[in-house]
């Protein structure tokens, strides 16, 4: 019987050619460049929220706090004598029993995780509590925000202790019903100095951290970051503000110290 000659097939399975792999590569850098930004991006936005779920906690700490000291919210450095770290006598120490957490005081996106107070200064490179400028004698500080403006700045928290640093004389903590505007002061917010600077004699701005911006070009040819600063206010909502959002001028606003002053929206507690 006659049966058909099967083809015979090559034992060599074929390749990709150079040009076929070249157009793979290229795909494949293309795709590459259009997600990995919005992986990073997304990333971010997670990091961000779980920020402001931290302030969220803190804020209803210092709230429960007032409630348990007369309306006084805790002070900035409530400093005994013979007490060397910072931590326990900081503000996020006094808050510890309302908090019942030390990670909650860790942001995400400020490159300082490590909890461990004893041995590092990390928690105190997350978060700040505006302090109040009565402890150093004043009534207010006159700030210059570049590039934002001038204007008198004015904190909430107060000191006890000994003096240490830009601390020099004990006030109270400013109380919630002494503050004019609640949903417009802010209480806490993204820092890299827990005091705003002031235990190191100066006062240092806080820098936007979460969805970062190209930088500002300044007219005498420096640049200010851009991008988000979380913050929580006094009546304890929280919310992401842009740089220029947060050092937001109120014009002639106050006629405290200087008359029909020039404030700062957010770190002016008076009328």
């Amino acid at each position: 019987m006659w049966c058909p000659t099967r083809p015979v097939r090559s034992s060599r399975a074929r390749g990709f050619t150079l040009i076929e792999l070249l157009v793979v590569i290229a795909i494949i850098a293309i795709l590459a460049a259009i997600l990995f930004p919005v992986f990073a991006q997304a990333r971010e936005k997670a990091r961000q929220a779980t920020c402001m779920n931290n302030l969220k906690q803190m804020a209803t700490g210092m709230l429960m706090y007032s409630d348990d000291h007369d309306g006084h919210f805790p002070p900035v450095i409530g400093r005994q004598p013979g007490e060397r770290l910072i931590f326990p006598m900081s503000w996020m120490g006094r808050l510890q029993p309302y908090l019942k957490s030390i990670a909650v005081l860790v942001d995400p996106s400020s490159g300082h995780p490590n909890q461990d107070w004893e041995t590092s200064g990390d928690l105190l490179a997350n978060y700040s509590f505006p302090p109040s400028q009565r402890s150093t004698g004043h009534e207010a500080a006159v700030v210059t925000a570049e590039p934002f403006g001038t204007a008198m700045w004015e904190g909430i928290g107060g000191f006890y202790g000994p003096p240490t640093g830009n601390f020099l004389e004990e006030v109270p903590s400013t109380t919630q019903a002494q503050v004019a505007r609640p949903t417009e002061t802010i209480l806490i917010c993204d820092h890299l100095a827990f005091d705003w600077g002031m235990i190191y004699r100066k006062l240092y701005y806080p820098a936007p951290r979460h969805i970062r911006e190209p930088d500002m070009k300044l007219p005498n040819g420096q640049t200010a970051p851009q991008g988000l600063i979380n913050a929580a206010f006094i009546d304890g909502h929280v919310k992401a503000l842009k740089h220029d959002q947060f050092w937001t001028i109120l014009r002639g606003y106050s006629k405290r110290g200087t008359p029909t002053a020039d404030v700062f929206k957010h770190f002016w507690p008076y009328e």
